[in-house]
């Protein structure tokens, strides 16, 4: 399974604190955000933590992650 690549992105780094990544991509897979996000953070060179967002079968599908010294935590995604 491979992520597609995102559609838009950008990093932030808020003053005294940790670089957020902020994404869009298109989903296919439900395992593709994790993935996403399994890239992203080998590639930190510090902690830091990121927001994807997309959509699947016309329902919008988030998540958010972050790396442990970033106080971070995975959250699954919930369709609705």
């Amino acid at each position: 399974m491979t992520a597609s690549r995102p559609s838009s992105i950008r990093w932030f780094r808020p003053k005294g604190g940790y670089p957020v990544v902020i994404a869009r991509t298109e989903v296919r897979e439900g395992g593709q955000m994790r993935n996403l996000w399994d890239v992203v953070r080998a590639r930190m060179t510090a902690p830091g933590a990121m927001v994807v967002a997309g959509e699947k079968d016309g329902k919008p599908v988030l998540m958010a992650a972050g790396t442990d010294e970033a106080g971070g935590c995975r959250l699954q995604r919930r369709a609705r």
